[in-house]
């Protein structure tokens, strides 16, 4: 699409310090402003040229655009159609134009367009409509608030011999621009047109968007009873005049105006009534427009393209609540459309309208308004301007489904609360729900990404059950089963005291279990990691029990047996009086056995064969070093750890 923009008679928003293109003669040249839209009164800008020879180029005027209203490439042609005139025809002047984008509001330029541009056909001698044709310009990235400059004169490489000079002419309000050859150049406004540049200095109505979802926001200019109701735009029809319409301006060029309207003024006894939606000239309300208007006293919508607030053809359609549920506004390839639809993609071609030169300025604003002159008062409503993508229907409260529901791309429903099922269910992508308490399962629900939801108390059971990311239980007190159970990651588990059995049960790796005395069994039962429990004292028992590794226990006196017993590895205990022995046992690694009152041995021998009957005994014995001390005034021994080769014989 092709942007246009107008030498206009109105003061530009700021001005370059210097001039960029190349110029003999700069100086006293007119700086208007480049606008969207014609403006000011007809003006022209003469400068002339002393006697003189060689190339000369003079500026008569420099126009300045506005700032870009978003980031962009300029690309593709530019065209101008802009009236001047010669003084005399041996000027031969021609165009010099240059063309280039400030970076903001500086002398810097962020790229140049067209570069001190000449052209080929002279001026005439009478002020007429003259342009260049279409000239491929150099693309140039641009940022918001750059702007575009137009340095527009003329050049020649003619002797001439008194002074001449060349005219141009700016300015005018006129509804029909500028053509080539036309002498009207002060009725009819010039301008020029750039391609690559849709919606740069002035938004596109595309990028207005609203669903009216909570209130009538900063984009829009209302009378008073105009509100936002249940979603919808709604527009009281009285007998006053209530309106609605775009707070600022925008361009259709590429770009369009679609929405709803759900709701239509009633006849409510009257005749002179009627609901209507404007494409209008702008910047305020004007009679220059496009217009929708529905009258219920006739059934009738009709397509107007008004000027002055007249239109001698306008098209008429029996209104149909279905298949004119949505209406639009469209520019494409040159040309704007008036269409309807039943859902706001299926779109039927209305009208047609060869665009007038207000259409394609970047001052347009859309607006509707409702009125009647008698009867029972109601109202229209609009809604989902520019908000719809495939069906998009207006949705009232509804209850949750199983599965979320897509809904368009910025409307939004109010949800009703839903039970929570056993798999938790997907929410749309801005949806929220309230969930309820539920009950914990066997097995943990997985929840969705931002729910939550409170998890009743729940009875351990025998596995331990996998609990979500985030959620807690609290869990009831158990007792503790023949095999130790697993308990989850973080939960805990109080356990009552149990009755240690005969095999020592395993706990998991964080549990703690209390455990009540217990009478020592045959086999020393091991105890897990890190659990400690109290033994009360025993009476060794024919074969000593090795205890576990950190166990302490005391042992009371007992009678020596036919063969010493081994202890555990850091046991000790005190040994009272013994018989003789019949083979001497080896201590434990770090056991210490102190022999009361035995039969005194002057050397400490190993005893290799024995024999035992009743209180007799025979022994055979060789020696052994350092296996024995024996304290001579007493007759005691005293024992020590035997070297490691030591080893007992069997028998």
């Amino acid at each position: 699409m092709t942007v246009r923009l107008w030498i206009t008679n109105a003061a530009p928003p700021y001005t370059p310090a210097t001039r960029h293109g190349s110029w003999t003669t700069a100086s006293g040249e007119d700086i208007q402003l480049l606008g969207r839209k014609p403006q000011g009164s007809a003006g022209t800008s003469s400068i002339s040229l002393a006697a003189g020879s060689g190339t000369r180029k003079v500026l008569l005027h420099r126009s300045i655009s506005a700032g870009a209203v978003k980031a962009g490439t300029i690309s593709g042609t530019i065209q101008w159609m802009i009236g001047v005139k010669e003084s005399n025809a041996l000027l031969d002047a021609v165009w010099h134009i240059h063309a280039w984008v400030t970076a903001g509001d500086s002398d810097t330029e962020r790229g140049v367009l067209l570069s001190n541009y000449t052209g080929s056909t002279e001026f005439t001698t009478t002020a007429t409509g003259t342009t260049a044709g279409q000239v491929a310009v150099s693309s140039v990235a641009i940022q918001t608030g750059d702007r575009l400059v137009i340095e527009i004169g003329y050049e020649t490489s003619t002797t001439t011999a008194a002074s001449y000079s060349a005219t141009i002419n700016y300015g005018s309000t006129g509804t029909t621009d500028l053509a080539a050859t036309d002498t009207a150049v002060t009725t009819e406004p010039g301008w020029v047109e750039i391609t690559g540049a849709d919606g740069l200095f002035t938004a596109g109505f595309s990028t207005l968007t609203d669903a009216f979802t909570s209130s009538i926001d900063s984009k829009w200019t209302k009378t008073t009873n105009v509100t936002s109701t249940g979603g919808r735009a709604r527009i009281p029809c009285t007998t006053t005049l209530e309106d609605l319409y775009t707070a600022t301006a925008y361009e259709i060029q590429g770009s369009q105006v679609a929405f709803q309207v759900p709701t239509l003024p009633a006849t409510g006894g009257g005749s002179s009534i009627a609901f209507s939606a404007y494409l209008s000239a702008g910047p305020t309300i004007s009679t220059t427009n496009l217009e929708f208007e529905y009258n219920p006293a006739t059934g009738n919508l009709v397509l107007r393209n008004s000027v002055g607030g007249s239109d001698a053809s306008p098209t008429t359609l029996t209104y149909s609540a279905v298949d004119h549920l949505w209406w639009r506004f469209r520019e494409a390839a040159g040309s704007i459309y008036m269409e309807t639809a039943p859902d706001g993609s299926t779109w039927t071609i209305r009208r047609t309208i060869t665009p007038s030169q207000w259409m394609r300025t970047g001052t347009l604003i859309f607006y509707c308004e409702a009125q009647r002159a008698s009867g029972t008062a109601d109202f229209a409503e609009i809604d989902s301007v520019n908000v719809s993508s495939g069906t998009t229907v207006a949705v009232t409260n509804a209850a949750e489904v199983d599965t979320a529901q897509t809904i368009g791309r910025t409307k939004s429903r109010t949800v009703g609360n839903a039970a929570e099922v056993d798999t938790a269910q997907t929410i749309g992508r801005t949806k929220s729900r309230t969930v309820g308490n539920a009950a914990e399962v066997d097995t943990a629900q997985t929840i969705g990404r931002t729910k939550s939801r409170t998890v009743g108390n729940a009875a351990e059971v025998d596995t331990a059950q996998t609990i979500g990311r985030t959620k807690a239980r609290a869990t009831a007190t158990a007792a503790a089963v023949e095999t130790a159970q697993p308990i989850g990651r973080s939960k805990r588990l109080a356990v009552i005291p149990v009755i240690v059995v005969e095999t020592a049960q395993g706990l998991a790796a964080a549990k703690r279990l209390a455990v009540a005395p217990a009478t020592e069994v045959a086999t020393a039962a091991p105890v897990g990691r890190t659990k400690s429990r109290t033994v009360p004292t025993v009476t060794a028992t024919e074969t000593a029990q090795p205890l576990g590794r950190a166990k302490v226990r005391p042992l009371t006196p007992a009678l020596a047996v036919e063969a010493a017993q081994q202890l555990a590895r850091s046991k000790s205990r005190p040994v009272a009086t013994a018989y003789e022995i019949a083979a001497a046992q080896p201590p434990g690694r770090s056991k210490r056995l102190t022999l009361i009152a035995a039969v005194e041995i002057t050397t400490a021998m190993a005893i290799t064969t024995a024999g035992f009957t009743g209180h007799d005994l025979t022994v055979t014995v060789r020696p052994i070093p350092g296996a024995w001390t024996v304290t001579p005034a007493t007759g005691r021994w005293t024992a020590r750890p035997l070297p490691a080769r030591w080893q007992p014989r069997s028998d």
